[in-house]
């Protein structure tokens, strides 16, 4: 059976080790280790040393794209999103929103580029972690009335998509088609994920 635990927040590889020692001792097999933006950024090679002392452990190495482009799970920044606002989501008032779109093609090569990086680290798995459009229409949400119900993304990339699959504009307004849409989105968007980790010699986990 496989047991394990997330472990984010330090690259100090001496505490590290210290603290994989127990998670170890805690009949663990397994450890998902952040593998966030700044850390492709900044600390590659730690993170690198990271993995390699989890595996000298025993441990199995899980990664995943902690926050990467607004579109995952995780608090940690993003450098993508601030730096190309062509690429952000979009939603259906015409705002451009906190999180990178799925379809944008320079998104996806920026992922390959997080692949690359989980590949160079010598990780077993990659977790993709809550990948999802931007959302908040929640009925109890504190925003006003006008943006409840709203959706995302409706960006220039989508709404081309959309016309292609549907033969017509994407309207402003929640549809089945829309949710269609999206799910076909997240499927397509995982697939070239996946395919690639799988090139680069890894393991995914949905």
């Amino acid at each position: 059976m496989l047991t394990g635990t997330s472990y984010f927040g330090n690259r100090n590889v001496d505490l590290v080790i210290e603290d994989l020692k127990a998670i170890k001792a805690n009949s663990c097999n397994a450890v998902l280790h952040t593998l966030a933006e700044e850390d492709v950024e900044y600390y590659l090679d730690t993170m690198k040393k990271i993995v390699a002392e989890s595996h000298r452990l025993g441990l199995i190495v899980y990664v995943n794209p902690w926050g990467y482009g607004g579109t995952f799970g995780g608090e940690s920044y993003s450098s993508f999103m601030a730096c190309n606002i062509k690429a952000r989501q979009v939603d259906n008032c015409g705002n451009i929103l906190p999180a990178a779109c799925l379809n944008a093609p320079s998104y996806r090569e920026h992922l390959k580029r997080w692949v690359d990086a989980a590949a160079y680290v010598k990780a077993d798995v990659v977790f993709w972690d809550e990948p999802h459009f931007y959302s908040w229409h929640r009925e109890d949400c504190h925003l006003p009335a006008k943006l409840k119900g709203g959706f995302s993304c409706r960006c220039d990339t989508c709404r081309k998509l959309f016309g292609e699959r549907f033969g017509k504009d994407m309207p402003s307004q929640l549809t089945d088609e829309i949710i269609q849409f999206k799910s076909e989105s997240m499927i397509n968007f995982l697939k070239a994920t996946t395919s690639y980790a799988r090139e680069k010699g890894l393991k995914n986990s949905v």
